[in-house]
């Protein structure tokens, strides 16, 4: 079963390169697509709006290029994994068997996967631990030059 979590991760990760959310509610098709995805340390504000107001019509959501709705991957039928052809998350029937679409990346064979670009993230922190370690010992150099200033400052007083 898809995690509601691991459902979010699908979409921040395809609308990163590109995809819209289809939703069609009442007939009327519409596309959303936020500008941002991701912010320096998280998901952005602007992201998190739209995975609230997906998961209320999420029966009427689809990501762009492929058939399964939200609700659908929500569902403990389905669960996400990865591409053979490019590594990003594509939904797979819990049986083994392959999603009745194709990955979302069939219609960017000219562009993706691209090797020369970063590949989508969710964050920083929570994709590579490197990055988290290096913002930890960024604080605490600074910490540090703060209080090299603040002696410095008492000593020249």
């Amino acid at each position: 079963m898809a995690s509601p979590s691991a459902v979010k991760a699908y979409l921040a990760c395809w609308l990163q390169l590109g995809k819209a959310i289809d939703a069609r509610i009442n007939a009327q098709p519409d596309t959303l697509k936020p500008d941002s995805v991701v912010s320096l340390s998280a998901l952005s504000l602007e992201f998190e709006q739209l995975w609230n107001d997906i998961k209320d019509c999420a029966a009427c959501c689809y990501l762009a290029g492929t058939d399964e709705s939200i609700e659908d991957l929500l569902s403990d039928r389905w669960e996400i994994t990865n591409c053979g052809r490019c590594g990003m998350h594509v939904p797979v029937l819990e049986s083994g068997q392959v999603s009745s679409g194709p990955c979302p990346c069939a219609d960017m064979m000219d562009a993706w996967p691209n090797a020369e670009t970063l590949p989508p993230r969710l964050n920083a922190g929570a994709i590579d631990p490197t990055v988290c370690r290096l913002e930890q010992v960024r604080d605490r150099l600074l910490a540090r030059e703060v209080g090299l200033s603040e002696l410095v400052s008492s000593h020249l007083s």
